[in-house]
């Protein structure tokens, strides 16, 4: 099974790679299309590149998350060890700082405890959980 993970893991790390090249470019030129042409487009044109641009940018975070589980497939059990989860928060929350304060968002925490664990691993979860608290 170790070795069907590494395979597939490299297969993830492939299709984010060359789905994410041709992906910067439809977005890049869009931007272009919005740039150079933007006060003579009518409204439809507009709202097209809009659309463009808000799937590029979908499709980046699906790839975004692709790349994330190719990692955790590559997990390493050697790493696991206890991990202060209070260190793991505050760690996720000095990441997040910037979009957390343009959210005006604010955390309250009661004590959280150590765990046995991959630091790697529950630093990107608290990031995804704490980012989709955010967002939704």
């Amino acid at each position: 099974m170790v070795g069907d993970s590494r395979e597939w893991a490299e297969f993830l790390d492939t299709v984010v790679h060359d789905i994410g090249a041709p992906l910067r470019g439809v977005a890049t030129s869009a931007e272009l299309l919005a740039e150079a042409y933007g006060d003579i487009a009518n409204d439809d044109a507009k709202h097209l590149v809009q659309r463009i641009l808000e799937g590029s940018a979908r499709m980046d975070e699906l790839l975004g998350d692709l790349a994330n589980y190719s990692s955790a497939l590559r997990f390493d059990a050697s790493a696991v060890s206890s991990v202060p989860c209070e260190f793991v928060l505050q760690s996720a929350l000095r990441t997040l700082e910037p979009q957390m304060t343009a959210a005006g968002a604010s955390v309250h925490c009661a004590p959280l405890p150590s765990v046995t664990g991959n630091w790697e691993q529950l630093s990107r979860l608290f990031c995804n959980l704490l980012s989709n608290a955010d967002r939704y």
